[in-house]
């Protein structure tokens, strides 16, 4: 949840989300399983997490979503999915930085970044968790794209011991 004082653009720390808002309001967002969210499985993947965005004011103008794909050309296939009312449309987005989707919202519900089947190349972070097991160590490691949200990721490994070693990668 974001109460945002005056128009600006604001980025969420933890997700990267930038919120672009015309006037004073407030924002509230989490994140849902793509189940909810019926893609055409044989051309388009997701590309980032599901979001329920939602702001009553209606003040929020533009979202820019985080991407980890490196080449320009892989980045011209990304979109959003914007569900609602058992309806997916696929909105183009107004600009392409490297690490932003920048689309102009006109109603909220589900919005999630979605790309064609390719091959490419994308920015990663590793994450490492570490498990005692009887008279063992084990290191787990997770090759994540940069886009994924790691609260998310470190909840489903509560009795691991994460290693303080988050490094981004460059695999481009």
């Amino acid at each position: 949840r974001f109460s945002f004082k005056k128009e600006g653009e604001y980025q969420c720390e933890i997700t990267a989300l930038i919120f672009d808002v015309a006037s004073p309001a407030e924002v509230v967002y989490g994140t849902e399983q793509w189940e909810k969210c019926p893609l055409d499985q044989s051309s388009l993947l997701p590309a980032g997490p599901l979001y329920d965005i939602n702001s009553p004011s209606g003040a929020l103008e533009h979202l820019s979503f985080p991407h980890s794909e490196c080449s320009p050309e892989v980045q011209n296939h990304l979109m959003v999915a914007h569900y609602k009312n058992d309806n997916v449309q696929m909105i183009k987005p107004s600009e392409v930085t490297e690490t932003h989707i920048k689309i102009k919202v006109k109603e909220m519900s589900l919005f999630g970044l979605v790309r064609r089947w390719l091959n490419y190349k994308s920015k990663a972070q590793v994450l490492l968790f570490l498990r005692q097991l009887a008279k063992i160590k084990k290191l787990n490691v997770f090759l994540l794209s940069s886009n994924v949200v790691l609260d998310d990721v470190s909840k489903g490994l509560q009795n691991h011991i994460k290693v303080d070693i988050q490094k981004y990668l460059n695999f481009c």
